[in-house]
């Protein structure tokens, strides 16, 4: 008797580790993956250079240098420039830069900051500003431009942002029309797939062009 209790006993303890033992193995959970953000795996940053737009988007470090001025001229001026004419209030700037592979592009944009009159740092956005200004994030994925039209809602290859909007510029110096700065903040595309934005910086000068209308 003693021994088949024994045997009981000894059942009811397997079957009790045996239970334990299966609620302690962890369940794996299904991970979501964002494939309008895979192209930030696959950046190739460019070597470090006298002017350029880096920072760290999700944790991916990229670090674009590029113009290709010597191939479009253009490039010189129209990716690094302040476009101003008085008389109907335009005051543009725009900092632009890309990766060797021509696989991203980074762009930052400054409207109404009145830059050369300004007390370094400059910041935006500005609490109660007398007049409008901000400024702007953009980074694209290249390989994706022709998947769908820009201003679509399927438009998932554009990441974007404005001061006031989860996104905070900073412009340390401004000498020899060289500026240097800083941002940081959220962009997002159409489909509101979310980007966060660290230790951004940009060193880029700028050439004055007038606009005639």
């Amino acid at each position: 008797m003693k021994q088949t209790i024994c045997i009981f006993l000894v059942l009811g303890a397997l079957l009790i580790s045996s239970c334990k033992k299966e609620t302690e193995i962890p369940t794996e959970k299904s991970v979501a993956i964002d494939s309008s953000k895979l192209f930030l795996n696959d950046a190739i940053s460019d070597p470090e250079s006298e002017f350029y737009i880096s920072g760290e988007f999700d944790g991916h470090k990229i670090y674009c240098a590029t113009v290709y001025g010597d191939r479009f001229p253009y490039n010189d001026t129209g990716f690094n420039a302040l476009y101003v004419n008085d008389s109907i209030g335009l005051d543009n700037i725009h900092l632009v830069r890309e990766n060797n592979d021509l696989s991203i592009m980074m762009a930052i944009y400054f409207d109404q900051a009145n830059i050369f009159n300004q007390s370094m740092p400059f910041k935006l956005p500005i609490k109660n500003p007398t007049i409008y200004q901000s400024a702007e994030l953009e980074i694209i994925n290249m390989r994706g431009l022709s998947s769908a039209p820009p201003n679509s809602t399927q438009n998932d290859y554009s990441f974007w942002s404005q001061t006031g909007n989860g996104f905070v510029v900073q412009v340390n110096s401004l000498a020899d029309s060289i500026l240097e700065g800083t941002f940081k903040g959220f962009i997002q595309n159409p489909k509101r797939s979310r980007i966060e934005v660290q230790n951004g910086k940009f060193r880029i000068k700028i050439k004055v062009i007038p606009v005639i209308i």
